[in-house]
């Protein structure tokens, strides 16, 4: 019994980690979209097509946090 709390506040711990980390993926993932962005608009791309692309890139991170957030109520530990 021991044995599978000590693994569940493992798997917390490790969770909490993940977490933690996931607003400093979003920053590098933000810094490297902007040099894109800069890039495309130094070759001539319009602001509309770069808006256009900036939306539906949103959209899909909307999206995929939108899917998350079942699969995570689903397994998640009830303490």
């Amino acid at each position: 019994m021991q044995t599978l709390k000590l693994l569940q506040w493992i798997a917390a711990l490790v969770l909490l980690v993940a977490r933690a980390n996931i607003p400093n993926l979003l920053l590098v993932r933000g810094m490297s979209r902007r040099a894109e962005l800069s890039i495309r608009s130094a070759l001539g791309a319009q602001r509309s097509r770069i808006r256009k692309k900036e939306r539906a890139h949103l959209a899909e991170v909307r999206l995929m946090s939108n899917l998350r957030e079942p699969v995570q109520r689903r397994f998640s530990i009830a303490c």
